[in-house]
């Protein structure tokens, strides 16, 4: 069985990546051409679906699943990425929460990304809270959806 992290057919295990709300697969495309294993999810199934149809998710590596359970069906890997998460609001704080607890709990290290500098906070506070190491990062180059990311560690 191929799944994330054997290194099956190349006779070295190459580095693993979880693409957490994967959307229609951009970053999992970057990710795999980076040399990472990928495996990709979202809970939107028209996302997976055109992440497919353009070739960007491998049909037998992504999955339609509600983050909040990734640890019950997903292996642990390198690195998790979380990119153009948001809106985290007072109102679904909990919900983010509990998928970026997912995050942490499958990757040693992860690459988070908001909109917003109160949004990297909270993520932040999460991060010290779970006891990661964390950088946050300003980046001025995406003004709108990955202003500001937040890189942690276990």
């Amino acid at each position: 069985e191929n799944g994330v992290g054997d290194g099956a057919g190349d006779g070295a295990a190459k580095p693993t990546a979880i693409d957490f709300c994967c959307g229609s697969g951009v970053a999992t495309s970057v990710l795999r051409d980076f040399g990472y294993e990928t495996l990709s999810f979202d809970y939107d199934a028209a996302l997976i679906s055109c992440g497919i149809q353009r070739k960007r998710l491998e049909p037998s590596r992504a999955m339609c699943l509600d983050g909040t359970r990734a640890s019950d069906f997903c292996p642990k890997c390198n690195l998790g990425i979380g990119l153009m998460l948001g809106d985290i609001t007072n109102f679904n704080a909990d919900m983010w929460e509990d998928i970026i607890y997912e995050l942490f709990e499958l990757s040693e290290k992860t690459v988070i990304s908001t909109a917003t500098k109160p949004e990297i906070e909270r993520v932040a506070g999460w991060c010290s809270d779970a006891g990661r190491r964390y950088k946050i990062i300003e980046n001025d180059r995406d003004p709108i959806y990955d202003s500001w990311v937040c890189v942690s560690e276990e």
